[in-house]
C-alpha cells in the first residue's frame, strides 16, 4: 500500500556501473553501424548488377536503400558521439570527487596532527638539535688542531719539501741505466702494417740521431720515438690543411638544401653543417650571406624560423640576373652608339687643316694673355672699388650686429636689477668677470665713412624689436 501511495524508492546510481552500461551501448551501436555498412555495401553491388542488366529502376531503389542504411549511420555516429561525451562527463566527475574525498581526508589528517603537535615542544627540539651541532663542531675542531710539536709546522714549506723529494726520485730514475739492449741494425727498419713508410733519408737521420743521443736504449728505443716523430710530422701536416674559404662554404650549404629539397631551423642547419666540412660556429654567418644574396629563403612561423631552397629557385635568380644584364647591356650599346654619333658629328667641321691650325694658335695666346692679366689684376685687388665697397658693407653689417648685442646685454642688466634687487652686489661681479665694465657703451662709425646713411642710435633697438617679433 505505501509503494503503492509514495512509490519504491529510487536505487542509489554508481559511476562504474554507469559507465559499464554505456560501454555496452556503445559497442552495440559499433555492431549495428557495421551492419548497415555491410547493408550499403551489398546494396551497391546490386546496383551494379542491375545497371549491368540495364534495369535502371532497380538500381535506383537499391542506391535509395543505400542513402537509407548511410543516413541510419550518421544517426548511430552521432548517438556514439554523445555516449563518448557522457563518458568523458562520468569519468571527470568522478575524478573530481575522488579528488575532493582525497583533499578532505588530507585535510582531516593534517588537522589531526595540528592538534597533537605542540609548538613549544617543536622549539625545544630545534634548539636541542641546534645546541648539539654546535657542540659537535667544536669537538671536531679541538680534535682536528695540531697540539704539541706538531702545531707549529708550516704546511706550506713542508709541501715544498714533498716537491722537492718527489723532483729528486724523478731525476734519480732518468739518470738511472737501463738493461743493455743488442746494438742499433745497420739496415734500414721495416715500415709497422697501418702506417705509412718512412723516406729513407728521414729514417736514416732519426736513426743515428736517436742512437748518439740515447745509445744505451737500444733497437727498442729507437722505434718508439721514431713512431713519436713519425706521429708528430702527422700531426704538423694535419694542422697545415688549408680551411674552406666563404665561397666553399656558401657551396656546401646549399649543396645542403638541393639534396634534401626541404626546409630547416638554424640549429639543424648548424648540427649538419659538420657533416659538410662547415664547422656550427660559421654556419649563421654564412646562411645569411645567402639570404642576403636571394639564394636561401627565409619565413618566421610562429616563434621559429625557418629557411629553404630549392635548385628551380636558383634557376629562376639566374635567368632575373641574366635578363638584367642583358637590358644593362643593350642600354649601354644604345648609349654608346648614340655617343658615338655625337662624335662624328662633333668632328664634322673640325677637320685637320692650316686656318684651323693657326686659329688654336691664336687660341692659345690669348688664353696666355688673359692669365698675365688675372694675375696682373690680383696684385692691385687692394684698391679694386668693389672690395672696398663690400668691405665697407661687411662693416656696416657688422656694427650693427655690435650694437644690437649691446642693447639686448643693457635690456638683460635691466632686467636682473628689476627681479634680483637684493643680489646687485653679485651682479656686478658677475658683469665685471664677463668684460662687461662702466664704460661699455654704443659703437660709433664717424672715423670711418660709410656708403649708407648714418648711424642711428635708435637703430639697434629696432633690430632688436623685429628679432623679438
Amino acid at each position: 500500500m505505501m509503494n503503492r501511495l509514495f512509490g519504491k524508492p529510487k536505487p542509489e546510481t554508481n559511476a562504474l556501473q554507469t559507465l559499464d552500461k554505456l560501454n555496452e551501448t556503445l559497442e552495440m551501436l559499433e555492431k549495428k553501424e557495421k551492419v548497415l555498412l555491410k547493408k550499403a555495401g551489398q546494396e551497391v553491388e546490386k546496383a551494379k548488377e542491375y545497371t549491368r542488366a540495364k534495369n535502371k529502376r532497380a538500381a535506383i531503389q537499391c542506391l535509395k536503400r543505400k542513402r537509407l542504411y548511410e543516413q541510419q549511420v550518421e544517426q548511430l555516429g552521432n548517438f556514439q558521439l554523445r555516449i563518448h561525451d557522457q563518458m568523458i562527463m562520468l569519468e571527470g566527475a568522478k575524478a573530481t570527487t575522488e579528488t575532493v574525498d582525497a583533499l578532505r581526508s588530507g585535510a582531516s589528517a593534517m588537522k589531526a596532527m595540528q592538534k597533537a603537535t605542540n609548538i613549544d615542544d617543536v622549539d625545544k627540539t630545534m634548539d636541542e638539535i641546534n645546541e648539539q651541532t654546535e657542540n659537535m663542531k667544536q669537538i671536531q675542531e679541538a680534535l682536528s688542531t695540531p697540539i704539541g710539536a706538531a702545531a707549529d709546522f708550516d704546511e706550506d714549506e713542508l709541501e715544498a719539501e714533498l716537491e722537492e723529494l718527489e723532483g729528486a726520485e724523478l731525476e734519480e730514475q732518468l739518470l738511472q741505466p737501463t738493461t743493455v739492449l743488442p746494438s742499433v741494425p745497420a739496415g734500414r727498419q721495416q715500415a709497422r702494417e697501418g702506417k705509412k713508410a718512412r723516406p729513407k733519408y728521414l729514417e736514416a737521420s732519426s736513426t743515428i740521431f736517436i742512437s748518439n743521443i740515447f745509445p744505451e736504449r737500444g733497437e727498442k728505443g729507437v722505434s718508439r720515438v721514431s713512431d713519436f716523430i713519425h706521429h708528430h710530422e702527422q700531426r704538423i701536416v694535419m694542422s697545415k690543411k688549408r680551411g674552406l674559404s666563404l665561397e666553399e662554404k656558401r657551396e656546401k650549404m646549399l649543396q645542403i638544401f638541393y639534396d634534401s629539397q626541404d626546409f630547416f631551423l638554424l640549429k639543424e642547419l648548424e648540427k649538419m653543417g659538420p657533416k659538410k666540412g662547415v664547422i656550427s660556429q660559421s654556419v649563421k654567418d654564412v646562411i645569411q650571406s645567402l639570404v642576403d644574396d636571394d639564394l636561401v629563403a627565409k619565413d618566421k612561423i610562429g616563434i621559429s624560423v625557418y629557411f629553404w631552397s630549392l635548385p628551380s629557385c636558383a634557376g629562376n635568380q639566374l635567368r632575373s640576373v641574366r635578363q638584367k644584364l642583358e637590358s644593362d647591356l643593350q642600354g649601354s650599346n644604345k648609349k654608346l652608339a648614340e655617343l658615338v654619333d655625337q662624335c662624328d658629328a662633333l668632328k664634322k667641321g673640325r677637320e685637320e687643316s692650316e686656318e684651323r691650325t693657326e686659329a688654336l694658335a691664336q687660341l692659345q695666346d690669348i688664353e696666355k694673355k688673359h692669365k698675365e692679366l688675372k694675375n696682373e689684376m690680383v696684385q692691385f685687388a687692394d684698391n679694386d672699388p668693389a672690395t672696398l665697397e663690400a668691405m665697407r658693407a661687411a662693416i656696416e653689417v657688422a656694427h650693427q650686429s655690435a650694437n644690437r648685442w649691446t642693447d639686448n646685454i643693457f635690456t638683460l642688466r635691466q632686467w636682473c636689477s628689476n627681479n634680483f634687487p637684493q643680489a646687485k652686489e653679485q651682479l656686478e661681479h658677475l658683469y665685471t668677470e664677463a668684460g662687461i665694465t662702466e664704460d661699455f657703451d654704443y659703437l660709433e662709425l664717424s672715423s670711418f665713412p660709410l656708403s649708407s646713411s648714418s648711424h642711428d642710435p635708435e637703430t639697434p633697438k629696432q633690430l632688436l624689436v623685429e628679432d623679438q617679433a
